[in-house]
C-alpha cells in the first residue's frame, strides 16, 4: 500500500506537472489562434485525476479561434469632389492584426451589403493605404455624404473577422463670398468689413483671402493665399477719405475654389478742404489767361466757378473729378472775366455729399498802360538836349503796376548821322523800381560831347501785368510800335588840370610866334607836373591793366580794346579781324580800324567784363572826351609820333599815323543856327554865332527850337604825330585816302 501510495503520489506529481506544461501550451495555442469570436474557454486543472485502475486517463486539448483586428489611422470624415481642380481623391490608412483579407465597400451598412470598390490580402502588422475616389474609382461616390466600410476576413475571406467604416462626403459646389456691409459710399462714418462664406456642398468652407487693390483675389486648392491676396482672419476697418476696391474669394474642405466676389466701398465723411496753392497771374487781359492750381484733401467731383456766392450760382468755367491732395490746374480765360476784379471759387463734393469750397480774385484789364513821366524829361527842348556827358540813367514812369520780366536794352541812335545809325551799348543795364512803375536804364558810361540821339523802344517791351502794351501819353507817344526818346548833350563841364604838353612856342591868330607870356596857351606852363602812373593794376585784377592819372581822378586801358598786357607790353591777343572780348576772339571786321561808333561800342563792352564787375572793376569805360586827351598829349619828342607817350602806354599802335576817337562831336555852323534878333533870348549881337566848333557858347535859356539844325557828321580825334584833327565822318575808319587807321583809347573815371 505504501508502495503503491508512493507510486500513486508519484504519478500524481507527474501528471500535475505535465498537466501545467499542456496548459500552458494550449494558452499559448489561444493567443495565436484565436479567430475574434467568443467560444468556450478550455481550462485543465488535474486534481480531480484519479488512478483507481492504476491508469492516468488524458482528455483531448480544445484550441480557441484566431480573430484579426482593424486599426484605423486616418481622419473619420474625408471631403472629395467630383470638380476639376479640387480633391478628387485622399488616401486612408489602416493595418490588420494579422494576416488576413480584406473588402472596402460603398455605402455599405455591413459587409455584405453596399458597393465592391476594392478588395485585397493585408499581412499582419503592415500599413495599408488605400487611394479613395469621389469620381474615378471602381465606382463614383454619390454626392452628399457616403459610408465607406473596411471589412477584415481571415486569409481565406470565409470568416468575418472584424470591419471598420468611415464617412466620406462628396461636395461638388464650390463655396461663395459674401460682404457685409455690402459695398457702396460712406458719408458719415467708415465701415468694418465682414467676410462671411457659405458652402451648399455641405463640405464647409476651408479659408477665405481678399485683396483691397482692385486687384482680383486668388487661393489654392489647400487654402493657402496667392502672392498679393491675404487670408481674413477679422473683419476690415476702410480709412477715411479713400475709394478701397474689394475682392474676396473662398476654398472649401472638399477644395473646390469658388468665384471671386468684388465691391467698391467709398469712404468719404467730413467737409473737404480746398486749398489755393497758386494762381500764376492776378491780373490778365481779354485775350489772355491765368492757370489756377488747388487741391483738396478729399476725393469728389469739382467746379470752378466765376461770379458766384456760393456753389449753386455764377457760372461754372470747368469741372470734373478729383483725387485727394493732387494738384488740380484750372485755366481760366480772360474772355469769361467781366472788367474789374472777379470771384474764382472752387467747389468740392465728395463722395459723401459733403461739400467744401475756396475763393482767389482775378482781374481783368484791358487798359493798356502809359508812361506818365520821363527822367531826363524830353521837354522843353533846352533840357531834353541839354543834358550833362554824365547823363546815365534814363527812366520812364508808368501809370499802373508793370510787368517786370523784361528789362530791355534800347536801340541808341545818332541823329547826328544820315540814316541815324545805332550805337550800341553792351555795357547799358536795366531795371525795375519795387513798386513796378518805374523803370531805368543806366548806360554806365558818360555821354559822348555835343551827342544829339534818341533811345529807340519797342512798345511791346513794356507791358502791364495783364500784358497790355503800352499805348501813347501826353508825355510820350507810340508810334508804329516804338517810343522814341529825343536828348542831346552839352559839353563835359567838370574841370581837368593840365599836364605840361612839352609846347614851348606860342603863336597868334595868324600863325606868327608872340611871347607866351600872359597869352594863356600852353608854352606859358612850363613845369607841369604829369599824373599819370606807369602801367598797373588794381587790388582784385591782376591782368588788367589800367595808367591811372592821380590828378585827375582817371584810369586810361594801358592798351587798346582788343590788345592786352604780355608783361612788359600791349599785344594783340587774336590775330587779323578778331577782337579779344575778355574770354576769347570775336569776329571784328575792318580790326584794328574802327568808327567812332563802333569805338563808342568797344569801350562800352569793357563794363561788362570780370561777370559784370568791368575791367579793372571799373563799369564807366566810354571813349574819352577831347579834353580828357589834352591831359595825357606832349609835343617834346622828336620822333615825331610821340605826342602819345610809350612809357604810359606801350604798344599802342603809331605806325601809321593812327587817329584815336575822342567823344567830343563837332556842331556846324550856318546862317540857320546863329542867334539873331529874332533869336529867344535875343542876341546883343544879331551876327553873333556858334564859336569854336566844341564849345558853344549855347545860352541856357536858348530854346532849341529846331534841333535838326545842330548837326554834323564830324568828330574830334588826336593823332600820335600831330595832336588834334577833325575828322569829317563819324562812320570812317580810315582817314581821306583810306590811309591814318581810327581807333580809340578807353577812360573810366
Amino acid at each position: 500500500m505504501n508502495f503503491k501510495r508512493s507510486q500513486t503520489f508519484r504519478i500524481f506529481y507527474h501528471l500535475r506537472s505535465c498537466s501545467l506544461l499542456l496548459f500552458f501550451l494550449i494558452g499559448s495555442s489561444a493567443c495565436l489562434m484565436d479567430d475574434g469570436k467568443k467560444k468556450r474557454s478550455f481550462f485543465f486543472f488535474p486534481s480531480s485525476i484519479s488512478s483507481e485502475s492504476g491508469t492516468v486517463p488524458v482528455s483531448q486539448p480544445v484550441f480557441p479561434p484566431i480573430s484579426g483586428k482593424i486599426t484605423y489611422f486616418s481622419a473619420n470624415t474625408i471631403y472629395l469632389s467630383g470638380q476639376s481642380g479640387a480633391f478628387e481623391f485622399e488616401d486612408i490608412q489602416w493595418s490588420s492584426s494579422v494576416d488576413a483579407s480584406y473588402q472596402i465597400r460603398y455605402g455599405a451598412t455591413n459587409c455584405s451589403d453596399g458597393i465592391l470598390y476594392d478588395s485585397s490580402s493585408v499581412p499582419a502588422s503592415t500599413s495599408i493605404t488605400v487611394r479613395i475616389h469621389a469620381i474615378s474609382g471602381a465606382a463614383p461616390l454619390a454626392v452628399g455624404n457616403n459610408s465607406v466600410r473596411i471589412c477584415l476576413f481571415n486569409p481565406s475571406g470565409s470568416t468575418l473577422w472584424d470591419s471598420y467604416a468611415f464617412s466620406v462626403e462628396r461636395d461638388d459646389s464650390p463655396p461663395t463670398v459674401s460682404f457685409s456691409p455690402s459695398s457702396g459710399t460712406f458719408g458719415s462714418s467708415a465701415p468694418n468689413i465682414t467676410i462671411s462664406c457659405s458652402d451648399s456642398g455641405n463640405s464647409g468652407c476651408q479659408a477665405i483671402a481678399y485683396r483691397a487693390d482692385g486687384t482680383a483675389a486668388s487661393i489654392s486648392n489647400t487654402g493657402a493665399a496667392a502672392s498679393g491676396s491675404s487670408l481674413y482672419s477679422s473683419s476690415l476697418s476702410l480709412p477715411n477719405n479713400t475709394t478701397t476696391n474689394l475682392s474676396a474669394i473662398a476654398v472649401d474642405k472638399a477644395g473646390n475654389v469658388g468665384a471671386v466676389n468684388s465691391g467698391t466701398y467709398v469712404v468719404s465723411f467730413g467737409n473737404p478742404t480746398i486749398t489755393i496753392v497758386s494762381l500764376s497771374q492776378s491780373i490778365i487781359k481779354g485775350t489772355g489767361s491765368s492757370v489756377l492750381r488747388w487741391k483738396s484733401d478729399i476725393a469728389g467731383n469739382y467746379s470752378v466757378r466765376v461770379g458766384s456766392t456760393n456753389c449753386s450760382d455764377g457760372t461754372s468755367l470747368s469741372s470734373g473729378p478729383a483725387a485727394a491732395n493732387t494738384n488740380i490746374d484750372s485755366t481760366i480765360l480772360g474772355s469769361s472775366l467781366s472788367a474789374g476784379s472777379n470771384t474764382l471759387r472752387v467747389c468740392l463734393t465728395t463722395a459723401g455729399s459733403n461739400e467744401g469750397n475756396s475763393t482767389t480774385n482775378i482781374t481783368l484789364d484791358n487798359i493798356a498802360p502809359q508812361i506818365i513821366a520821363t527822367s531826363p524829361a524830353l521837354s522843353p527842348n533846352a533840357t531834353a538836349f541839354a543834358l550833362s556827358v554824365t547823363q546815365r540813367t534814363f527812366s520812364l514812369t508808368f501809370n499802373e503796376d508793370m510787368d517786370t520780366s523784361s528789362t530791355p536794352n534800347p536801340q541808341h541812335r545818332d541823329q547826328t548821322q544820315g540814316g541815324d545809325p545805332e550805337i550800341k551799348w553792351p555795357g547799358a543795364v536795366g531795371s525795375w523800381s519795387a513798386d513796378k512803375r518805374t523803370y531805368t536804364l543806366n548806360v554806365q558810361s558818360n555821354l559822348p560831347e555835343w551827342h544829339k540821339f534818341y533811345l529807340l523802344y519797342s512798345s511791346s517791351s513794356f507791358k502791364d501785368i495783364a500784358g497790355n502794351v503800352v499805348a501813347s501819353s501826353p508825355v510820350v507817344s507810340v508810334v508804329s510800335g516804338n517810343i522814341k526818346l529825343n536828348h542831346g548833350t552839352i559839353y563835359d563841364t567838370r574841370n581837368l588840370l593840365p599836364s605840361d604838353s612839352r609846347q614851348t612856342d606860342c603863336s597868334d591868330e595868324n600863325g606868327l610866334t608872340i611871347s607866351c607870356a600872359g597869352s594863356g596857351q600852353d608854352g606859358e606852363s612850363i613845369g607841369l607836373p604829369s599824373g599819370l602812373l606807369p602801367p598797373g593794376t588794381l587790388t582784385g585784377y591782376s591782368s588788367d591793366y589800367v595808367t591811372a592819372d592821380i590828378r585827375n581822378l582817371r584810369y586810361w586801358k594801358t592798351c587798346l580794346v582788343d590788345y592786352e598786357w604780355n608783361g612788359t607790353t600791349c599785344a594783340k591777343i587774336c590775330a587779323g579781324a578778331f577782337k579779344w572780348n575778355g574770354s576769347s576772339c570775336v569776329s571784328d571786321p575792318g580790326n584794328p580800324a574802327k568808327s567812332f561808333n563802333r569805338s563808342v561800342e568797344d569801350c562800352s563792352s569793357l563794363n561788362v567784363r570780370n561777370a559784370g564787375s568791368g575791367y579793372a572793376g571799373k563799369t564807366t569805360w566810354r571813349v574819352p572826351t577831347i579834353s580828357e586827351y589834352y591831359t595825357i598829349l606832349e609835343y617834346g619828342g622828336n620822333a615825331g609820333n610821340e605826342t602819345i607817350l610809350e612809357a604810359y602806354f606801350p604798344g599802342i599802335l603809331r605806325n601809321n599815323y593812327e587817329r584815336y576817337w575822342s567823344s567830343t562831336n563837332g556842331i556846324t555852323i550856318n546862317a540857320s543856327n546863329r542867334y539873331g534878333a529874332s533869336g529867344n533870348p535875343s542876341s546883343p549881337n544879331p551876327n553873333h554865332s556858334i564859336e569854336n566848333l566844341s564849345m558853344g557858347p549855347i545860352p541856357i535859356g536858348y530854346n532849341y527850337s529846331n534841333p535838326s539844325l545842330l548837326v554834323t557828321w564830324g568828330a574830334w580825334s588826336v593823332t600820335v604825330f600831330e595832336g588834334i584833327t577833325h575828322v569829317s565822318n563819324k562812320l570812317k575808319s580810315t582817314g581821306w585816302t583810306n590811309q591814318f587807321n581810327y581807333t580809340s583809347l578807353c577812360i573810366s573815371d
